[in-house]
């Protein structure tokens, strides 16, 4: 069998690459290539800025499952981290992956520690609006909701506040976050968003992000300011959503928030939510000289 060799890609192996990690295409990234032979066998891929809490570079690495399980992944990660070494404190996982799954076993057993787990939750439309619904409108009734609060769709001069706002939340970078929230504006169509942003005395207060995905009302984000977090705002903000998403003929809302935010597990409980997945992003300190536990 032929070894192995790891490089950085040419250009003419970008694409080659890319299409292992469609995921990595669009940002300032460096590729690395694995070859048998001649023949691409993986790829790794850092996005080459320092992002989140702990700084680090986000890294994806993708090798095709026939050479899985023989330490190709782990001599990727060896090539990245030697390439980052000088310039990232960390490397941290782009995407979350799930806990318990196979890439997380590899993680763990490659020095990474998890640092952020979310529940993802799903559950009946009516079944929610039923739990959040009769606060808000007790609220109408008694007139106690400002009166200059607006529920407004998505726009650009909308972006970089709330994206400093969903950020913060999810311990990301704002430019990533706004990267992905003009996404959602030049394509419309294709991302099927129904995002609604909450204005309050004429500033950003907070947003619920969604969109109609398969017949489901599917909420990526759901965040507001922290002075504004006493329940009524975030209810405001399920409802607008949910009713949005029935008079659509969506019958299933998908929500996820972090372990730590105990209101919306209560909420998901109460509303008889099923516990779909917990997915977890992990992290690896560059200067970790901790041993490797084997593979």
């Amino acid at each position: 069998m032929e070894a192995i060799t790891i490089a950085r890609a040419s250009e003419d192996e970008a694409a080659a690459c890319l299409a292992l990690m469609p995921q990595a295409a669009g940002w300032p990234i460096e590729l690395l290539v694995a070859r048998r032979g001649a023949a691409i066998v993986g790829a790794a891929a850092l996005r080459w800025r320092n992002e989140g809490r702990p700084a680090g570079f986000a890294l994806w690495l993708h090798v095709i499952e026939p050479e899985r399980r023989r330490g190709l992944g782990r001599l990727l990660l060896d090539a990245a981290t030697d390439l980052a070494l000088d310039d990232a404190d960390g490397l941290w996982t782009p995407e979350a992956v799930t806990e318990g799954g196979p890439s997380a076993s590899f993680l763990r057993a490659c020095g990474f520690e998890a640092k952020r787990r979310d529940h993802h939750f799903e559950a009946d439309v009516s079944a929610v609006l039923a739990e959040i619904g009769p606060p808000a409108e007790r609220l109408r009734r008694r007139g106690q909701l400002p009166a200059d609060l607006s529920l407004v769709p998505l726009s650009a001069p909308l972006v970089a506040p709330l994206a400093a706002i969903v950020a913060r939340e999810l311990e990301s970078s704002p430019t990533a976050v706004a990267s992905r929230l003009m996404s959602y504006i030049d394509h419309p169509e294709s991302t099927r968003d129904r995002s609604r942003v909450a204005i309050l005395n004429g500033e950003v207060e907070g947003a619920i992000l969604w969109r109609a995905w398969e017949q489901v009302a599917l909420v990526e984000a759901w965040t507001i300011q922290p002075r504004s977090r006493q329940g009524w705002l975030s209810a405001l903000l399920m409802e607008d959503a949910l009713q949005r998403g029935q008079a659509e003929g969506l019958e299933r809302v998908r929500f996820h928030c972090h372990e730590s935010v105990r209101a919306t597990i209560a909420l998901a409980r109460r509303c008889g939510a099923v516990e779909r997945e917990r997915r977890v992003s992990f992290y690896r300190a560059l200067n970790d000289e901790t041993a490797l536990v084997e593979a």
